[in-house]
């Protein structure tokens, strides 16, 4: 009888102490069933959290450059910008370059008047009439005329020429310049040699109007 108490005290003991453990390996089981969840919630929300930020960013730049390229103001701006900046920075004043032209042009006319006139006589050495030499030139005879008395100075007396040219001031026109050749021309010795150069075919025989 004693034993079978014994028996059933023990039992008794022992079934508590089981109750325990088994508490206790629920519990533990549980805290790491939890643990693992947060970890999994952590590392999830994490990884969530990462991309939404990289999707932000994303869209924040799209939207940026959407913005700047889309923009009217932004083109204003850049308009009002570049006028402001224009109106503020001051205008120097350019430099004049029509003096330096009208004395290259005037320079170049004279000179073109003589290789002209040249080019003409050319031709009537040759045997071509003054109208044929013309045309080959692509002159009328009036030019030819108006301005013979230019090329008659400087074949007939240099000096002279190259006095008148070095006189001859800016603005002043290649008809005024050829009046004052023709004066020269005139003149003793000049009309003398001219005449002279006439007949011999140097120069070409045209008729001088008397002003």
């Amino acid at each position: 009888m004693a034993t079978e108490r014994e028996r059933k005290t023990v039992r008794k003991r022992a079934a508590p102490n089981r109750l325990i453990e088994n508490n206790d390996e629920e519990t533990a089981l549980s805290t790491k069933e939890t643990k693992e969840s947060k970890r999994s919630i952590v590392i999830t929300d994490s990884s969530d959290e990462d991309h939404v930020r990289a999707e932000k960013k994303k869209y924040r730049k799209g939207s940026k450059k959407s913005k700047r390229d889309n923009s009217p103001s932004s083109s204003f701006q850049s308009s009002s910008f570049s006028d402001s900046y224009s109106s503020s920075s001051p205008h120097k004043p350019k430099k004049s370059k029509k003096g330096k032209k009208a004395q290259k042009i005037a320079k170049s006319r004279r000179e073109q008047v003589i290789g002209r006139y040249k080019k003409v006589l050319k031709y009537l050495s040759k045997g071509a009439t003054k109208t044929e030499a013309y045309q080959k030139c692509g002159v009328d005879r009036k030019t030819i005329v108006d301005t013979s008395a230019i090329a008659e100075l400087e074949a007939c007396d240099i000096t002279a020429y190259n006095k008148l040219r070095a006189a001859f001031q800016k603005g002043q026109k290649l008809s005024d310049f050829a009046d004052r050749c023709r004066q020269l021309c005139t003149q003793e010795p000049v009309c003398t040699a001219i005449e002279e150069k006439k007949r011999n075919g140097e120069l070409i025989d045209i008729p001088q109007k008397n002003k």
